[in-house]
């Protein structure tokens, strides 16, 4: 079983959360540089047949959200947890991710994370998936 130590060692889930933060950093740099640009654009365009503005479907803080998820997919993929989920428990996984706000990247909430994985029912359904493939079916 991981310890989350060993995880963190082996991961260098540090470094994993100094990404994290600068990358979310760089898209609301980017995204508040977008709507600069946009109110820009719509001072000259407005009124006008040019369309609207390139930016104006940009969502609020999207980029947040995709950033987090990205970061905390790859944490559970790489811890090798993943590898252990069944195709079923993997599908479970990804729709959990897309369906729900996730907390911070920080050390503590992958720790916390970790820690609170119920790693006894991946076992088991990995177990149960097994046996279901490998006995016969007559």
């Amino acid at each position: 079983m991981y310890d989350t130590t060993t995880l963190i060692k082996h991961d260098n889930l540090e470094e994993a959360v100094r990404k994290y933060t600068e990358a979310l950093d760089l898209a609301r740099e980017a995204y508040n540089n977008a709507q600069k640009a946009g109110i820009l654009i719509e001072s000259y365009c407005a009124g006008r047949a040019y369309g609207s503005y390139p930016f104006d479907k940009m969502p609020d803080d999207g980029y947040q959200l995709r950033i987090s998820r990205a970061f905390w997919r790859a944490a559970f993929v790489r811890s090798g947890i993943y590898e252990l989920c069944s195709d079923k428990m993997r599908q479970k996984f990804d729709k959990e991710m897309e369906g729900k706000e996730l907390p911070d990247f920080t050390m503590e909430n992958i720790k916390e994370f970790f820690l609170n994985l119920d790693t006894g029912s991946i076992i088991r359904d990995r177990i149960q998936t097994t046996w279901e493939y490998l006995r016969p079916h007559n």
